[in-house]
């Protein structure tokens, strides 16, 4: 993939397997230096990478000038917030990554890594979409709450997505959520798994209040199962 002067797309399906951070850090040496390659996705879960392949993937990702399309899978892999912190950079500075896709559900990661990625969404002015699964993770409010603030504040992303499934979030970030849905005037898919956390009616009498004040959302999923929401048959968006 290196040296080849064609190839526009890669996608590898490794999980489960032995593939470790020396083949992450050739397949990241790959991709920085391919001057064509428009979509990279690798599927590594369950496998022994960690941060040495998160980092050098994150500087390929921002150095590379032509990619549009990263996904990488590294759920129940030894990556944490040193990933999390490299990614979220190259996010922030890479100025043709259009779509960004990472699955790190059951890792190391925390709210540095939110944090840190809601800065690169708040900021970067080309991506378009954006998804995070960090089911199973340390994320709480303090990611929730960014990455809303993220989402109110970008002007072109188009979706988002977030797993936030069995984390520490709450009713802090329903809110946060909901009013960063309520006012996005370019938002068209909004995106949050929050099965087994904290929030309650709280916040799903604010994700209704946003969607029906929303003039351009075209597709609205949340997941809550497992939590304290009451009877949503007389939440406000059943009769709109």
């Amino acid at each position: 993939m290196k040296h080849n002067a064609v190839l526009q797309s890669f996608s590898w399906d490794a999980s489960c397997t032995h593939v470790g951070d020396t083949t992450g850090a050739a397949l990241a040496g790959a991709v920085k230096h391919n001057a064509v390659l428009q979509s990279f996705s690798w599927d590594a879960a369950e496998t022994q990478v960690g941060d040495t392949t998160g980092v050098a993937l994150a500087e390929a990702v921002k150095h590379n000038a032509v990619l549009q399309s990263l996904s990488w899978v590294a759920a129940y892999t030894q990556v944490g917030d040193t990933t999390g912190v490299a990614l979220a950079e190259a996010v922030k500075h890479n100025a043709v990554l259009q779509s960004f896709s990472w699955v790190a559900a059951e890792t190391q990661v925390g709210d540095t890594t939110g944090v840190a990625l809601a800065e690169a969404v708040k900021h970067n002015a080309v991506l378009q979409s954006f998804s995070w699964a960090a089911g199973g993770t340390q994320v709480g409010d303090t990611t929730g709450v960014a990455l809303a603030e993220a989402v109110t504040h970008n002007a072109v992303l188009q979706s988002f997505s977030w797993d936030a499934d069995s984390t520490q979030v709450g009713n802090t970030t329903g809110i946060a959520l909901a009013e960063a849905v309520k006012h996005n005037a370019v938002l068209q898919s909004f995106s949050w798994e929050a099965s087994c956390t904290h929030v309650g009616d709280t916040t799903g009498a604010a994700l209704a209040e946003a969607v029906k004040h929303n003039a351009v959302l075209q597709s609205f999923s949340w997941a809550a199962g497992g939590t304290q929401v009451g009877d949503i048959r007389v939440w406000p968006w059943q009769r709109l």
